[in-house]
């Protein structure tokens, strides 16, 4: 039995709900991860303080002695970003529904897109969850980037079926928003939509398991490369022009990507690079034809992730389109085996399978509602554990030189005081990054090291992170000239003896 068209939708709606709750349940249980979504809130709340976007960068004291150059690719997330921290008093609760909104909207995208595929209730909704969990949605601009490429790659495959078809001219629009609201993955639009204009030039295949059925060749290539254009000429509609596009391959030095995880090359251990290479060994073990215009995508991002662990993301979308013909050409041969076997077809989005899924929807939704409070005030989770009363003698202290490592930087921002280094990596030299992780993870650290960077930069103050830094903590004890000055369960604060 075929869907409605309006059990069809009630079918995405909850899908996609339940999607989006699975990955807030996902945030809560594993914590938030990182410092970003606390500066992101502070540049969002300058930008819409003073109606400008920054270019020399207030944040940090060391960019202000070095005279960097602040890039806010994403200025427009971060203004998000910030407006959705100011809903609740506390902002996590504004974290929380920020990354529930984009997991729904993502994920009830990519039902409309491909879930329609999938004619079991069950298959689709199990799918989907997995398909958005696996993703890094949390608080931070990047959302925007993930949702916006979902959506492109969707009109550019749309042209390679149908290059009469206008709504790709949504893809400039596309284009225009991701250059403000995620500026510096925009160049990944420009390189698929060039793949695709490279794909409608592939001759027909039939063999290994790969087709392609060449039609409309030309018109194919024409309209790409119309779209090239214009997508790019409606990216430089953003406060730094074509500079934004060299940013992306400029964005990390050396010392960034040998201690930043997303910026280093992915391993097969990685749960979404594993999924989506044995998922392809299963479909070709099937015996299931893989069009070459999903199967080009796929390797692309494959070697893009062994430079960078972060197009992982991008993989999986890519992978969607196959994952969901694939997943509907097996429930389909089965329940045509069961039904002449005696058995019946699938009767969609009814009875027991809806109010199932209505009530998975349901619990999933009030679990994380109710575990949210809980989460919201444990620093373990929010990673700021700055309590009010050691912020308050922090800023007594009235330090002009503080060192903060990579991953507390952040938090510092957000309570008003300025970082030494702190997770924006593509601001920051690469020696300033070295001597930051050096000494706020111990990472090849010795006492020398740790004696030559306090005198290098001067620092008039020293945040370590108790359970990051157990062996700076205890070189910092036996040096002569600096003592404990504040500390709470997680922080040690060290000051010269002499001041």
């Amino acid at each position: 039995m075929h869907y409605t068209q309006k059990r069809c939708k009630a079918l995405y709606f909850f899908a996609a709900l339940l999607a989006a709750a699975v990955l807030v349940l996902e945030i809560e249980y594993r914590g938030i991860g990182d410092s970003d979504f606390y500066w992101h809130i502070v540049l969002g709340k300058e930008i819409c303080a003073t109606h400008t976007i920054p270019v020399n960068d207030t944040f940090s004291w060391l960019s202000q002695e070095l005279d960097l150059t602040e890039t806010a690719h994403s200025w427009l997330g971060s203004v998000i970003v910030y407006l959705f921290s100011c809903i609740f008093p506390n902002p996590i609760y504004g974290l929380l529904l920020f990354s529930f909104i984009s997991a729904f909207v993502y994920a009830l995208f990519m039902e409309l897109a491909w879930g329609k595929i999938l004619q079991d209730p069950f298959e689709n909704c199990l799918f989907v969850v997995l398909l958005t969990a696996f993703l890094p949605i949390c608080g931070r601009p990047m959302n925007f980037g993930l949702i916006l490429f979902a959506a492109s790659f969707f009109l550019l495959n749309d042209v390679y079926r149908n290059p009469d078809n206008k709504r790709c001219w949504l893809l400039p629009v596309i284009s225009l928003l991701w250059a403000n609201l995620h500026g510096g993955s925009l160049p990944i639009l420009f390189a698929f939509n060039a793949l695709f204009v490279l794909m409608s030039y592939l001759p027909n295949v039939n063999a290994l398991g790969l087709v392609n059925e060449r039609e409309q060749q030309t018109k194919k290539a024409r309209k790409y490369i119309s779209l090239l254009i214009a997508n790019v000429l409606a990216g430089l509609i953003n406060p730094y022009g074509y500079k934004l596009y060299y940013y992306f391959f400029v964005t990390n030095n050396e010392a960034t990507k040998k201690y930043v995880t997303e910026w280093q090359p992915a391993y097969l251990g990685n749960p979404v690079v594993f999924f989506c290479i044995a998922l392809l060994f299963v479909i070709a073990a099937a015996h299931v034809k893989i069009r070459v215009v999903e199967f080009l995508p796929i390797v692309a991002c494959l070697l893009l992730t062994c430079r960078y662990i972060r197009i992982a993301s991008y993989l999986l979308i890519v992978m969607t389109p196959l994952i969901f013909r694939f997943v509907g050409v097996m429930v389909r041969e089965q329940e045509n085996k069961m039904w002449k076997n005696g058995g019946r077809l699938t009767m969609g989005f009814t009875g027991s399978a809806k109010y199932w899924t209505i009530a998975a929807t349901a619990v999933c939704v009030a679990v994380a509602c109710i575990y949210a409070p809980f989460f919201a005030k444990k620093p373990e989770k929010t990673l700021d554990k700055m309590d009010s009363t050691f912020v308050e003698e922090l800023k007594a202290l009235d330090a002009k030189r503080l060192y903060t490592s990579y991953n507390d930087g952040g938090f510092v921002i957000y309570h008003g005081m300025q970082s030494f280094v702190d997770s924006r990596a593509d601001l920051f030299p690469a020696d300033a990054i070295d001597a930051s992780v050096q000494m706020g993870l111990a990472a090849n650290t010795s006492e020398r090291a740790l004696q030559d960077n306090i005198e290098k930069y001067n620092f008039d103050a020293i945040l370590l992170n108790r359970s990051e830094s157990k062996t700076c903590i205890e070189m910092m004890d036996l040096l002569p000239n600096w003592q404990r000055a504040i500390e709470n369960d997680y922080y040690i604060v060290y000051r010269p003896v002499s001041k």
